[in-house]
């Protein structure tokens, strides 16, 4: 009988690109650069950054020939922490939609650094990236120095003197859980609604609506919960409103989170927060007698 040799094809490599990510930048982009170095004049330079936010895919007419094109806007956040916008534009987004994914690492490089427009987004950098079908954009291995949410929260306090519309990062404690409702819109979907109160270590409270989504989850009192993008709101005094793409985490990881937690640890007295103003209204306003007589705690007031 012949002796029957089988060929066996070695198995094909797993592309660590595809599969895992890359643990460097490739040859082909420029040296590995932070963010905070990156400036209108910059011009070679590699990133490697965490997506933090993917937006939503847009159509626009081009001004110039009148032509359909796209953008999606992201947000990203390298190991330093420094946060900054990038917009993926026309080809591009042909190009990278696929492959870009909140929460994983990417290797950017090949964009244009701009002025930053900072109506649309809390995020304070002073310039944004834009980025087409001529950037670069790879997969990177995942990088556990980069924070998978990176926020930048303002006081509330702070909050009170800022313009309405601003966007802002906020952190706080829940103080009061409002029911959720469905609402019907001009166009006849309908929605849901809730309003909560939460206050920080600077002892103010203010209003917060959740829309939608976020409308819907479970809130308890006492919980710290911390947002990003939240839009400032007026109505007898400031308030915020959540938008399409606010972000909401139940204790978040930043450097006030221990403050905060020291706020309701039980003690023998309860801590009263500041009214925001001496013309408050009476809903706010009896937020101080409720308070002590349900906690039944000696009250100590602060001013």
């Amino acid at each position: 009988m012949r002796n029957i040799q089988l060929l066996v094809s070695p198995p094909a490599k797993t592309s660590v690109s595809a599969a895992e990510g890359l643990t460097s930048a490739p040859e082909s982009m420029a040296p590995l650069r932070p963010v905070k170095s990156l400036g209108p004049y910059a011009t070679d330079w590699t990133i490697k950054v965490r997506l933090t936010t993917k937006g939503k895919l847009k159509s626009f007419k081009k001004k110039t020939d009148g032509s359909s094109s796209s953008l999606l806007p992201l947000e990203f956040v390298d190991g330093d922490g420094t946060q900054i916008t990038a917009t993926l534009f026309g080809r591009g987004v042909d190009r990278y939609n696929v492959i870009l994914e909140e929460g994983k690492c990417y290797f950017v490089s090949k964009g244009t650094v701009k002025i930053a427009t900072k109506k649309y987004t809390s995020i304070t950098n002073d310039f944004a990236i834009s980025l087409d079908d001529a950037s670069e954009i790879k997969l990177a291995a995942d990088d556990a120095q980069i924070k998978h949410k990176a926020f930048n929260f303002t006081p509330i306090q702070k909050i009170q003197t800022m313009e309405t519309g601003t966007l802002v990062d906020v952190i706080g404690i829940v103080h009061e859980v409002g029911q959720a409702s469905s609402l019907t819109l001009k166009d006849g979907n309908t929605t849901v609604k809730r309003v909560i109160k939460i206050y920080d270590e600077g002892k103010d409270l203010i209003s917060l609506t959740l829309w939608r989504d976020l409308a819907e989850g479970a809130f308890a009192e006492k919980e710290i919960i911390g947002l990003k993008n939240v839009r400032v709101t007026e109505f007898n005094g400031k308030q915020l409103s959540t938008i399409w793409d606010t972000t909401l985490l139940k204790n978040p990881s930043d450097d006030r989170l221990p403050a905060l937690q020291e706020m309701y640890v039980p003690r023998e007295y309860t801590v009263m927060y500041r009214l925001k103003s001496n013309s408050a209204p009476a809903s706010v306003q009896k937020f101080r007698e409720p308070l002590a007589v349900r906690l039944g705690k000696v009250t100590r007031w602060y001013s």
